[in-house]
């Protein structure tokens, strides 16, 4: 008999090796489903991502490419008769994304926006003759030329405090606003203006659709657009109708609507969170009545939040078409993070609770269903399985549709995740895992505890190539939700604020210690620590609080509250609702949350990465740090990521990508 072919690692060059699934659109018919098909560009030195658009036929199984692997297509959405797909897609001659219409069999696209600044969203009419979308507008250009003309555009004068967003860039002089065009492609008709954006301050996938009848649109925007605190934390629900152009308010919600769909009855389903408990709330199902715009909840039945809180970094963002309606108007499919794994739910409109449509063993990275709801796909990944299609059908299991990971997977050597849940010091239960190499090398081996962002996020069911190289590396890899993490209810994510490096501090050193004492083999003297976002503020933090970590990486993240507040696209809000005061009531509280005052007791080895671009932790927090410890005499290093922001991990360009985790795996390496 032959030998089985000896399996190999992965490493960071296999960022150039995987196919990054998303975006599943299932036929009205239910017989076929469009997806987006992703990959690295094989001429590395154009260091970009390749997309195509790809068909497959449920019932043969039957798949074939309907578009080319242009430079960037997203977002496909089938015709309601399904003859065609409405796409956003950047080709040569485009500067920015525009509107693509492609025929249901494939063929050429064809292009019906031509705007200057872009396109974000589309959605079809009813009826199919129409597409409202949102493109992006300059201000400047609506004020019927009152006063005198600049000399230089580019010159920014800014007067609100959130003036950019991370990934977007500056919009201090752009806005999105909505616009209506004709199916076959025309010009398009400006529907909404004004110094606001359709969505409100985050730009949500789904903050806009048509009326059953195709008479009205219904939008989200902030009603207090120029009030700077209002709007970052108020969204409300607007009725515009199509004949007479007029938009009226409809909601006096108390906090932000996320996402609003129709429902068959006349009534609307929204997404929103209240912020009762600032951001560590649960995102919630609300009816909103459409005369009134009267608002209640739906109960659910359970205390988890809405959405996908799940870490990953080989899955592409995907459209999110949340809430899905029943056409009777009794049902409704929406994502919930639960534990550690995103799952899709069933809910009862009339009665409440919920049904859960998939397993705790997986994640649900994206997700789209037939207008009937009898068919439904999935972007489904687990700690060992890389992002792949499944498809469900009423009274049958769900089957696996694509394998384009398969080969690679075959490859290499992936390891289990080993549940270490533990009892903390304060009787809460702490769920925790760990990737596990096999064998006790001498001295026992070494191991890297792992901290997520958010911190409303959470590790679990879902794939970790970071994890894997490590763990290939022959370094175990710890990873836990501790407290602040999603899907363990709202006290649970609300128990950091206004407490960070407490009691999230004291899990992950429980959590540490907990696996030391499992019996894997690990050694208490080759430990070391990292983490991104949060997890980075957390890496800082622990390593000026304790020298038991040999080596340590802070990825993305934050060393000084204070400039953060004013430098950080989220920071004048996010940061006090975290801390509990504003920099100018409560300074020592900002100074003694800060791991910049305790950078005089770090000992530890630290490896900062960031990207030069990120405007959620900006390069000055890495940049701050790297000088105190430099000037310490302290061993630190800085890799700076020109032209990435604070995506880099997940969807950075692909060289910048290999070379975080080269960066990564080589600390770790020599110095454990």
């Amino acid at each position: 008999m032959p030998a089985k072919p000896r399996k190999s690692a992965f490493t960071p060059g296999d960022i150039a090796r995987l196919q990054f699934v998303s975006d599943p659109m299932v036929h009205p018919s239910g017989d076929r489903l469009a997806y987006v098909l992703r990959s690295a560009d094989k001429q590395t030195a154009e260091n970009r991502y390749r997309a195509e658009i790809r068909l497959i036929e449920l019932d043969s199984g039957r798949e074939r490419v309907l578009s080319g692997n242009e430079m960037d297509s997203e977002g496909p959405l089938w015709s309601p008769n399904g003859d065609r797909l409405l796409l956003l897609s950047r080709r040569l001659g485009d500067d920015q994304k525009q509107l693509y219409v492609l025929p249901a069999d494939g063929g050429e696209a064809r292009r019906i926006t031509q705007l200057k600044g872009g396109v974000r969203l589309g959605e079809w009419s009813p009826d199919g003759r129409h597409i409202a979308f949102l493109g992006a507008v300059d201000p400047r250009d609506e004020g019927g030329g009152n006063g005198p003309a600049p000399f230089s555009k580019d010159v920014q004068v800014l007067d609100s405090a959130h003036w950019r967003l991370n990934g977007l860039g500056s919009w201090a002089h752009r806005r999105f606003h909505l616009h209506l065009v004709r199916a076959s492609g025309g010009r398009p008709k400006q529907l909404t203006r004004g110094e606001w954006s359709v969505g409100g301050a985050f730009l949500p996938s789904s903050s806009f659709c048509f009326s059953n009848d195709g008479r009205l649109l219904y939008y989200l925007a902030s009603p207090d657009p120029l009030d700077d605190w209002a709007a970052v934390r108020r969204v409300d629900l607007f009725e515009l109708d199509l004949e007479t152009e007029q938009s009226r308010r409809l909601t006096r919600f108390p906090g932000m609507l996320l996402a609003v769909r129709p429902i068959p009855t006349g009534d609307l389903l929204a997404i929103g969170n209240d912020l009762k408990l600032g951001t560590a709330s649960n995102n919630r199902l609300w009816r909103v009545r459409a005369r009134s715009g009267r608002t209640g909840p739906v109960d659910l039945g359970v205390d988890l939040s809405l959405g996908d809180g799940i870490n990953s970094d080989v899955r592409f963002a995907s459209r999110d078409h949340d809430p899905w309606i029943s056409p009777e108007g009794n049902r409704a499919r929406v994502r919930i993070t639960e534990r550690g794994a995103v799952r899709l739910a069933e809910v009862d409109l009339k009665r409440g609770g919920l049904t859960w449509l998939s397993p705790d063993t997986s994640s649900t990275l994206a997700w789209h269903a037939a207008p009937d709801g009898s068919t439904w796909a999935e972007v489904r990944s687990s700690v060992s399985e890389l992002p792949e299609l499944w498809i469900s059908r009423a009274g049958a299991p769900a089957k696996r549709v694509t394998g384009h990971n398969d080969r690679l997977l075959a490859s290499r050597r992936v390891f289990l995740a080993k549940p270490l849940q533990f009892k903390a010091s304060d009787g809460a239960r702490v769920d925790g895992w760990g990737l596990i190499p096999s064998g006790r090398p001498k001295g026992g081996r070494p191991a890297v505890l792992a901290i997520h962002g958010g911190p409303k996020t959470a590790y679990g069911a879902s794939f970790l190539l970071e994890f894997q190289i490590l763990a290939g590396a022959g370094i175990a890899v710890l990873y836990s939700n501790p407290r602040g993490s999603d899907g363990y209810g709202e006290e649970w994510a609300h128990a950091v604020h206004g407490h960070y490096g407490e009691r999230d501090y004291l899990d992950l050193m429980e959590f540490a210690d907990r696996a030391l004492r499992a019996g894997l083999g690990l050694s208490r003297r080759r430990l070391g620590v990292s983490g991104g976002s949060y997890g980075g503020f957390m890496t800082n933090w622990i390593v000026g609080h304790t020298d038991r970590f040999r080596a340590a990486v802070s990825q993305r993240g934050i060393s000084n509250w204070a400039s953060m507040y004013g430098t950080s696209d989220i920071g004048y809000f996010f940061t006090p609702d975290h801390l509990g005061e504003e920099p100018w009531v409560d300074p020592g509280q900002y100074a003694e949350k800060s791991p910049l005052t305790y950078a005089a007791q770090v000992h530890t080895p630290l490896l900062l990465t960031h990207g030069e671009q990120d405007l959620r932790c900006p390069i000055e927090q890495a940049e701050q740090f790297f000088v105190y410890l430099k000037r310490l005499g302290r061993t630190v290093r800085l890799a700076r990521f020109p032209d990435e922001n604070h995506e880099l991990s997940r969807s950075g360009s692909p060289n910048r990508r290999m070379e975080r985790l080269r960066l990564i795996l080589e600390w770790f390496k020599e110095r454990l």
